[in-house]
């Protein structure tokens, strides 16, 4: 008990020193002179806070500002308050130091008091909680007065933004001076914010569309459209770029009518088309790949330059690839060459469009000439580059061409691909040199290289032209030893069949074809059906037909030729059916070319032919069979060379002797 009330009778003591300085004269007179500053910075305080009161109702940005002048209040207000006891912690340091302490007397009566409510404390025992109650309540009290106050000061600053306080009258008249604006600022922003919220709902519904556009569902993309034009959501309609979405999904497949349609859509909305939506219109048409559409092509870059849009090097690139395709190699260079003078610098997919249209016409020396102005330009030749140009060597029949180019490409440290032996090996195929497309292949494997389906059937190509299809089949088993079953592998293997006229052998490849699964096309059964057709057997090239028909495969000018052929060289020949073949081919849709009149011709004669020409195909020329066109080129011209030789006139020996046989002379 002693240890506990030492502590609190020293501290006892302190506090009533302090009572007695408090309690003194000069305490009194601290006090006194600390109030009175207290009092003077307070009404200095609230003087310049009216004036900032003013201030603040004639800034624009009230907000911002009212909350700035709130701070710097508070800031104010604490100063006096510390600077007060500050003061008045120096001044009794120095009261203490320099002028002494109390008198014992007027330090006596706290200790007396302790003792009295010790004494109290234990005569009564619930004194103690009966103070802890009265301290309570005046907890309470005080906390019920802060809040107060500090309600009544908010009030206060709210009636800095006009809401309580109201204004004298040079604010008054200011406010109403400046209504009007803020009115048009209000609106103002209002119109804001309702644009920003249109610009999340339309992005939330234009990302909806793309991810069914991504998927190339083009049907659920344009339900999603079709619903966000209809119903919306708060007003928010679809813009451009929605409908752009749309548009480049149906282009990307080669839809140009529902490209146009869309394109007609837009502007029915009341919307333009801009460039982005132009380009897709042109990629569109370039991926038809027909001759209409890349007609249109033109007109639609035509129509672009007109309305005064930005066209760039895609809108060129793509009339000049919609040309290259068909192989119109000079309506290509045309739009090239105005690119260039439109002052917009070609792109390599520009030059690769012309290099592929030099390709398509057989014209190799264009496509190297292309590629050498592309790298001119400072445009590096990629792979693809060097492909297209050993295919447009190919295609021409350029072997060494392609050769040089090739080697070219590992000069500039161009890693080939599989595009480029292939290409490689098909032209060797072209030139019939089976030997030299397996060196190829050969060279393609050291550089650890697979080849695909496109490989093997173009070395396969090569030993077909070079009639040999027992290494056809070899190289088939090759392919099969890694993996790749591809229909025209097994095709190019048939067409060997066919031009050796193997018809057993083209009998089990095709055998071969089914048991692995594989499902032939029109392609292998026309070759299937050659060698059967070039030997007369009729019987099994119907065979063939009606397989062909039961499986579900439509026949094409190809099978028709090899079905008229057979006909043509039966034994006896069979007039009237190939006449009933011709007949329901027409019926069925298919158009007659030069092929497939001039087998017919061969089976049923010229003057019969002639005859159905006029009642089926609107009087259609007979063209001449080819062989009989050389024939006869071929004794014209050895009629005229022997009119040129010197007749032996005059007895002369020696003139036109050794060209003579010896029986004649």
């Amino acid at each position: 008990m002693a240890a506990v009330e030492a502590p609190v009778a020293t501290l006892i003591t302190w506090i009533d020193i302090a009572i007695g300085m408090l309690t003194s004269y000069r305490s009194c007179l601290i006090c006194c002179l600390s109030c009175l500053y207290l009092l003077a910075s307070r009404s200095t305080d609230t003087k310049s806070g009216a004036d900032r009161i003013k201030k603040v109702q004639c800034t624009p940005d009230e907000g911002y500002d009212v909350k700035k002048t709130r701070g710097a209040r508070q800031k104010t207000s604490l100063l006096p308050a510390l600077s007060v006891a500050c003061i008045v912690v120096a001044l009794f340091c120095c009261d203490i130091l320099l002028l002494g302490t109390l008198d014992e007397s007027n330090a006596s009566w706290l200790p007396e008091a302790w003792q009295v409510w010790k004494t109290m404390s234990s005569d009564y025992p619930f004194a103690l909680e009966f103070c802890w109650a009265i301290l309570a309540l005046l907890a309470y009290f005080s906390v019920q007065f802060s809040r107060r106050k500090f309600f009544d000061k908010s009030t206060t600053r709210k009636g800095v933004k006009g809401i309580t306080k109201k204004p004298n009258d040079t604010s008054r008249r200011e406010e109403m001076r400046n209504a009007p604006s803020k009115r048009v600022a209000n609106n103002a922003s209002i119109a804001k914010a309702a644009e920003f919220q249109n610009q999340l709902i339309r992005s939330k519904k234009n990302v909806e569309i793309a991810a069914a556009a991504k998927e190339d569902d083009i049907k659920e993309a344009t339900r999603l459209l079709l619903k966000f034009e209809s119903e919306g959501e708060n007003g928010c309609r679809p813009d451009i770029v929605s409908y752009n979405l749309v548009i480049r999904a149906c282009a990307k497949q080669g839809d140009l009518k529902s490209v146009l349609k869309w394109i007609e859509h837009v502007e029915s909305k009341g919307m333009e088309a801009n460039s982005c939506s132009y380009n897709m219109i042109l990629d569109a048409c370039a991926k038809a790949d027909t001759w209409v559409a890349a007609e249109a092509c033109e007109r639609w870059l035509e129509q672009m330059l007109d309305k005064g849009l930005n066209a760039n090097v895609v809108s060129y690139g793509s009339v000049v690839h919609a040309w290259a395709r068909r192989g119109e190699e000079a309506r290509a260079e045309k739009w090239m060459k105005r690119m260039i003078d439109d002052g917009i610098k070609p792109d390599e997919v520009a030059y690769n469009s012309m290099i592929h249209a030099c390709s398509v016409s057989g014209n190799p020396a264009g496509a190297e000439r292309w590629m050498r102005d592309m790298q001119d330009r400072g445009i590096e030749a990629s792979v693809t580059t060097f492909a297209t140009v050993i295919d447009a060597c190919s295609k021409g029949g350029d072997l060494p061409s392609a050769e040089r180019c090739f080697e070219a490409m590992l000069e500039a440290k161009i890693q080939p691909n599989v595009v480029t032996f292939s290409a490689m090996i098909d032209a060797c195929a072209k030139k019939a040199d089976p030997d030299r497309a397996e060196y190829w292949l050969n060279r393609m494997l050291k550089y650890n290289i697979k080849p695909n389906a496109h490989s093997f059937s173009a070395i396969i190509n090569a030993f077909s032209k070079a009639r040999d299809p027992e290494r056809a089949e070899q190289w088939l088993g090759h392919a099969e030893t890694v993996g790749i079953q591809d229909a025209v592998i097994y095709s190019s293997v048939l067409s060997a069949c066919g031009k050796a006229t193997d018809a057993e052998r083209a009998r089990k490849i095709f055998q071969r074809m089914v048991d692995n699964g594989i499902k032939p096309q029109i392609m292998a059964y026309s070759a299937l059906a050659r060698p059967f057709s070039y030997g007369g057997d009729w019987v099994e090239v119907e065979r063939i037909a009606n397989d062909m028909s039961a499986n579900g495969v439509k026949a094409n000018e190809y099978f028709l030729y090899a079905q008229l052929i057979s006909y043509a060289t039966a034994k006896p020949r069979q007039d009237e059916r190939a006449e009933q073949c011709f007949r329901q081919a027409l019926r069925s849709g298919m158009e007659a070319n030069d092929h497939t009149v001039t087998a017919l011709c061969r089976a049923v004669g010229r003057s019969r032919c002639t005859e159905l020409m006029q009642e089926l195909c609107n009087g259609r020329d007979v063209p001449y069979n080819p062989c009989q066109q050389k024939m006869q080129v071929k004794s014209v011209q050895n009629l005229i060379e022997r009119r040129k030789e010197p007749s032996n006139v005059g007895g002369s020996k020696n003139v036109g002797s050794s060209k003579m046989p010896p029986w004649r002379k």
